[in-house]
This record gives structure tokens, sequence and C-alpha cells, in this order.
């Protein structure tokens, strides 16, 4: 059975950073968010190698291994995403995750309906045969999956197709709001029920996983304290400590944040949110989701120094 290191966490929590971390050690099999969504016009989509997707040696060669394997493989379509299809199979995939009252009705459907469980198997066997496909190519032992959803994560474990350990990322509410608000250009309200409602969803599934086989770490502390947050990783996925906080892999194939494609990948803690976001802001996230956020960690005093307990 093939192990697989799954980053979960809300977006905009710091994960294309992590894969590239982690993208540097030898043993480890990326290519950043294998449910390959949002990529908008794969023509133009670049790796973050710097060459277009479908002009890239690696993705070629990805292509031309799933096609003798006998699998469907299109660089608009990977064909790994569970959010795809009729409008009421991606509704069963998301009440998986984030309704805990439906969760178990909704798995039983997905796997009871004929043409529901016909999609999954499909779909789960594609991501099983890229897996194999890229590990191969790469020469990792283990595969690590930056694609974050708590819907995926679903039904990854329940295929129990592999060994998977999680690492459960947090990062400071008020950060990943300000940054969802900005990149879909929505009130502070919406970003942070948004934030609220993900990272909910992401809690109660990493709950179903074995309390040893997930590591909870913060996005601040991979900025602030890489190796040590690196080795604590290595450590927990049972691989050889790695010297290299300060870069990732020589040449990688990461999909995902548009991260991917900084030249420097340098590790720089994002806290615009600070600066970014009014006192009326701030009362607004407080009122919503203050005391969660506390829950995670998070002070909520907006000085100057560190916020982490």
């Amino acid at each position: 059975m093939r192990e697989l290191l799954y980053i979960l966490s809300p977006s905009f929590s710091g994960s294309t950073l992590l894969t590239f971390l982690l993208a540097a050690h030898p043993d480890i099999a990326t290519v950043g968010e294998l449910k390959a969504s949002a990529m908008g016009d794969v023509e133009s989509y670049r790796c973050s190698c710097g060459a277009r997707l479908q002009q890239c040696d690696f993705w070629r060669k990805v292509k031309t291994g799933m096609e003798k394997s006998g699998a469907k493989f299109d660089f608009a379509d990977f064909g790994t995403h569970f959010n795809s299809g009729p409008a009421w199979f991606k509704r069963l995939v998301r009440l998986g995750a984030k309704n805990a009252l439906l969760s178990y009705s909704s798995s039983q459907l997905l796997r009871i309906l004929p043409s529901c469980r016909s999609r999954l198997n499909r779909i789960i066997e594609q991501n099983g045969i890229l897996i194999d496909l890229i590990a191969s190519i790469q020469g990792g032992c283990l595969f690590l999956d930056g694609s974050k959803d708590p819907e995926r994560l679903t039904q990854l474990l329940v295929s129990r197709r592999w060994k998977i350990r999680v690492i459960h990322l947090l990062r400071d509410g008020r950060g990943i709001a300000n940054s969802y608000r900005k990149h879909h250009n929505v009130d502070l309200k919406t970003a942070a029920i948004e934030w609220l409602r993900t990272d909910r969803a992401c809690l109660r599934v990493a709950a179903r996983v074995a309390r040893q086989n997930v590591l909870t770490i913060k996005y601040e502390d991979v900025c602030q304290e890489p190796q040590r947050v690196l080795d604590e990783i290595f450590s927990f996925a049972g691989l050889a400590r790695n010297a290299s906080p300060n870069g990732a892999a020589t040449l990688e194939h990461v999909l995902g944040n548009s991260m991917r494609l900084n030249g420097s990948k340098s590790i720089l803690l994002d806290q615009k949110w600070r600066t970014d976001l009014l006192p009326q802001d701030l009362e607004i996230f407080e009122a919503i989701a203050g005391d969660y956020n506390r829950s995670r960690g998070y002070h909520k005093s907006v000085s100057k120094e560190a916020i982490l307990t």
C-alpha cells in the first residue's frame, strides 16, 4: 500500500510554500495539488518550472505514461478532482466533509447509487494510476498531495487505497480571511464565514484519522522556524532529516497557487492583515470567528509582537 502525505487546510494557509519545502526531500514525490482544479486557460497555464504545462517535458512524460497505462489524461481535466460531474454528485461529496449530520448518509449514497459509485471509482482509480506514475518518474517512496480540500481527503480515506498521514496546516484566520477577500473580491464578513466553515470541516475530517497519523503545524512556525518544522514533518512521515529549509527541489513541477511561479521561493511571513484590516474589519472578524480563532492558538491582540501562543 502506497504511503500518502496529505496537506489539509483552507486556501491561503501557506500550503504551496510548505509543498516546495517538502519537495526538496529526495524521498518525496509531488506535483502540489493533485486535484488540478482552477487552472483556467490550460494553454497558458505554467508549471512551476516555468514552462507552459503542455510544453513541460515532465508533464509530457506524465501524459505519455498515462496513455500507456490505458488511462485517459487531458491537461484540461486530469480526472482526479472529486468535485466534478453532475451537481448532485458534487453536493454529496461536499456533504461528506462539511455537514457532520449528513456525512455518513452522503458517503453511503455515493457508494450505493450505481452512477455515483461508478464515477467515484473512476476518480479513485485515476488518482491511483497518476500517483504511482509520478512517484515512479520522480523516484519518491512517499507521495505528497497538497490539494488541501477536506472533501477530497474524505474520499481518499474512505477508499482505503492508501496509507494516509495528514499534515493539518493552521494559519491565523485573520490572515486567511484577508487573503480570501482580496482574491475573491468579497467583503470581510463573507471571507470570515468561509474560513470558519472550511476550517471546521478540516477539523472534522482530521478527527476521522487516527491521532498518530495527524500532525498539526502552523504556517507562522513554518516561516519562522522552517528547519524545526520540517524535521518534525520528516520524523512524522518516517523519513530521514533533510537540511534544506531555504529552498526547494532543484527542479519542481508543482501545480496550485501562483506562488509556484515565484523564482526565489523565499520564506517570508505574510502578515499583511495587520495593516490591511481596519478596526471595523477586525470587529467583524471578532464577532464571527474570534473565539474560534483563539481556540486554534491565536491571540485577539493585533500588536506588532508575535501573536502565537
